[in-house]
């Protein structure tokens, strides 16, 4: 089902929020590659950076355009993702190619969540295109993992794949309040630029909240 239509300041969050996830995955693909024995996998493995860096390249001429604020840094849960890649270790292809399916997965599945809104035409068309990317990468992962003949019965591939729901659950949780936060943050920015005194009032007010909730449920985690 479609949401429902938001305003300028909640797209260009949305629009961040997919930014950030683009710079957690190039980190991540970077470390797999570095770690990755096969040239081939390297080799393909580039290939789909390109990807994401296209997607970034996109994401901020969208923001842009919308004269929003630009967010180009990794979320805050991207530190335990590149982590969740480094532990795989080097020189083991197949346990480099489960830690990067792991973090394909939350991925793909943020991107779909976002080609199910209602966006405008130019940026609908960007967020689809980049969902099919993402979706194109996970299965490359899929396949990759099955030529090793690595099977959904193993143990690691269990372990993995259990690993992958509960972080990604948790990474949801702790992205949803950083994009909560943006939100509050493009709404001040554009109060300010509209020189609104009760506006600009209110949109700090809100966003020192925001702050406040952020910075406590990421204490909690």
């Amino acid at each position: 089902m479609k949401s429902t239509n938001m305003d300028t300041a909640q797209l260009v969050a949305v629009l961040n929020d997919l930014l950030q996830l683009d710079h957690d995955a190039a980190l991540a693909y970077g470390l797999a590659i570095r770690e990755l024995e096969s040239d081939r996998l390297r080799s393909e493995l580039e290939g789909h950076l390109q990807d994401h860096e296209r997607h970034i390249e996109e994401l901020e001429n969208h923001i842009e355009r919308l004269d929003g604020m630009r967010m180009p840094m990794p979320h805050l849960t991207g530190a335990f993702k590149l982590a969740v890649q480094a532990a795989a270790g080097p020189g083991n292809d197949r346990a480099v190619l489960l830690a990067f399916k792991a973090n394909e997965m939350q991925a793909r599945d943020k991107y779909v969540r976002v080609a199910d809104m209602t966006l405008p035409p130019d940026v609908a068309e960007t967020v689809n295109r980049a969902a099919a990317d993402e979706e194109r990468h996970y299965q490359w992962a899929v396949r990759s993992l099955e030529d090793m003949g690595a099977s959904r019965e193993d143990r690691d591939v269990k372990a993995t794949k259990a690993f992958a729901h509960v972080h990604g659950r948790t990474a949801d949780a702790v992205e949803a309040a950083e994009r909560g936060a943006m939100h509050m943050t493009e709404h001040a920015h554009r109060a300010l630029r509209n020189n609104s005194v009760r506006t600009v009032v209110t949109a700090g007010l809100a966003l020192v909240g925001a702050g406040v909730v952020l910075q406590q449920f990421v204490r909690r985690r």
